[in-house]
């Protein structure tokens, strides 16, 4: 079975609304779990928070899933939720391939939560960012 997390990270730079924003191919600017230092915004990161495979009482489903948090990054507010927006956009309609694993289902929490993180490396500049939470459903 693939890495569903690698799979979604190489969909999400492949969709022209989000490499618009972010760069794409290798240069585009998604990351698991941590930016790197001095990365230009905006950014995602996304980190993987839970998943299972779904069984009987005596055997695997075919059918698993995994949560992740997507963390759009930018210089201000509206350039937060245009990254998250996005990403919604990219992954709101099911049944979708992801590399080799096929999605039948995605269920979010939009715009879970939002803020600001203080300036940092002696800048003026705070960073804004927008999290959203995604379960994809997907066959094993």
């Amino acid at each position: 079975m693939a890495d569903i997390a690698a799979e979604l990270t190489t969909y999400l730079k492949s969709r022209s609304a989000i490499t618009a924003l972010i760069g794409s191919s290798t240069g585009a600017r998604v990351f698991p779990e941590r930016p790197k230092q001095a990365t230009a915004r905006p950014y995602l990161v996304l980190s993987q928070t839970g998943g299972n495979a779904i069984t009987t009482l005596n055997t695997a489903s075919g059918i698993a899933n995994a949560s992740f948090d997507l963390i759009s990054v930018a210089d201000t507010p509206s350039g937060a939720d245009a990254l998250s927006t996005a990403v919604h956009g990219a992954l709101s309609a099911d049944n979708k391939t992801m590399g080799s694993t096929f999605v039948t289902e995605v269920v979010t929490n939009l715009h879970q939560d939002t803020g600001d993180d203080l300036p940092q490396d002696a800048s003026d500049t705070p960073r804004y960012w927008a999290r959203s939470n995604y379960t994809l459903w997907f066959l094993t």
